[in-house]
Formats: C-alpha cells, sequence, structure tokens
C-alpha cells in the first residue's frame, strides 16, 4: 500500500514542484476555523476508527476538517494520504455574504479569491502536508482525473467526506460520481444535511440508486455505507 500511495502522490503532483514548495505564508495567516458546521470530535473519530489508506474530502474550504483529519493521522503514525478537491473560488453564498460585508473570508485580490492560499498557509503551518494533497478542480472534472488514476495504480478511498456545492444538482452528482470511486465496505459522510439542496439530492440518489443514507441525531451529518 504505501508503493501505492507513492505513486498516487506522484501521480497528482502538478508541474516540477509540490504544492507546499517555495510557498510563501507572509502574505497570510493560519485560517484553520471551521466552515458551516464544526463537528469536534468527529473528524478525529472517523480516522481512529476507519483508519483509511486514502481520504478523499470535496470541499475543503480554509481546511478545518482535511487538517484535524491529518492531524489524527500523524497521531496514529498511518500512511493515510487525504486528497482535497476544492476549486478554491467559494459559493454563491460566498459571494453574497462578501458583497454584504457579512463574510470576508473569500478574500479577494484583484478581482479573484485567495481562499487557496489562505488554505495553503495553514497545511503548512500546521504541519500536514506530508499527508494532505490539494486538487484544485470543480469535483466533476476531479472525478474523472481520479478515477483514471485509481484505475492505473489500483487503488480505492475507503473514506469519502463530502462538503461541497449545497446545490441540488451539484450534491447529487458529488453523490454518483463519488460513490462509484469508494472502496468495497467504504463509507461516505457529508454535512450540512439542513440545507434544502443537500436533503433533496441525497433522496433522489437513494430512491433512484437503491442505496440507503443515515442521518445523525444532530441533523446535520449523514453518511451512506458501501
Amino acid at each position: 500500500m504505501l508503493e501505492k500511495l507513492k505513486k498516487l502522490e506522484s501521480a497528482l503532483t502538478l508541474g516540477d514542484k509540490k504544492y507546499f514548495e517555495d510557498f510563501d505564508t507572509t502574505p497570510y495567516k493560519n485560517s484553520l476555523e471551521p466552515g458551516s458546521m464544526p463537528a469536534d470530535g468527529l473528524y478525529e473519530h472517523w480516522i481512529q476508527n476507519m483508519k483509511p489508506n486514502l481520504v478523499i474530502e470535496v470541499g475543503s474550504f480554509l481546511g478545518y476538517s482535511a487538517i484535524k483529519m491529518a492531524k489524527e493521522v500523524k497521531r496514529l503514525g498511518l500512511p493515510t494520504k487525504i486528497i482535497c478537491v476544492d476549486t478554491w473560488l467559494g459559493s454563491p453564498e460566498h459571494y453574497r455574504m462578501y458583497k454584504a460585508k457579512e463574510d470576508v473570508r473569500i478574500g479577494y485580490k484583484n478581482g479573484y479569491p485567495t481562499l487557496y492560499q489562505k488554505f495553503i498557509t495553514s497545511v503548512i503551518e500546521n504541519d500536514v502536508q506530508d499527508v494532505i494533497i490539494p486538487f484544485p478542480y470543480p469535483s466533476s472534472v476531479a472525478y474523472k482525473i481520479l478515477d483514471k488514476v485509481f484505475q492505473e495504480i489500483d487503488i480505492k478511498p475507503e473514506f469519502i467526506f463530502l462538503d461541497g456545492s449545497h446545490e441540488e444538482n451539484d450534491v447529487y452528482m458529488d453523490l454518483y460520481y463519488y460513490y462509484q470511486l469508494l472502496a468495497p465496505n467504504g463509507s461516505i459522510w457529508g454535512d450540512d444535511y439542513g440545507w434544502e439542496g443537500v436533503h433533496k439530492a441525497l433522496y433522489t440518489f437513494s430512491k433512484q440508486s437503491e442505496i440507503k443514507y443515515e442521518v445523525l441525531s444532530n441533523q446535520v451529518h449523514w453518511f451512506i455505507n458501501k
């Protein structure tokens, strides 16, 4: 498995340098803060109980959940790699909140978000760059690339965390695509069940695919076991 994980990291490295090499963190700060719904203890619980070799997170934002998982990976001495799929361009709600001066985390600079730079800075400052692999693509594009790479290496993620777009069609397509990537007996977990687009997409996917899902008592987190 170690050899496969090394091949995977090499296959996903873009250019002649890795994501974190020569990155200047000076203009940014450690932005390790929750997204919409922090779940302290849950991220560590996933790693402790599943001990996955490979994790995919769709929707990483500033890196709170991925970094929490990565720290637990290092604490346990696991070889796990976490692929973080995100455009780091923000969502419609981030744009609206920024315009209304309610949330400036998206940090536009010359009209372009700086979420990616903040994410990379937090990964470096929390010393988990040996665990996390950023993959800056739309989730549908990332799926198509990862599907081919995984087939070539003969590897599949045992755990996937979906926390990207909350739009119904986007959530449905993330479920449709990433369930195909999931290893047998693996698990998909998700956030924000209270959003209409999320629970509608889950219901439609479950009904059409005849795949059951469960919702935690907090009515926020949900999961599907394969």
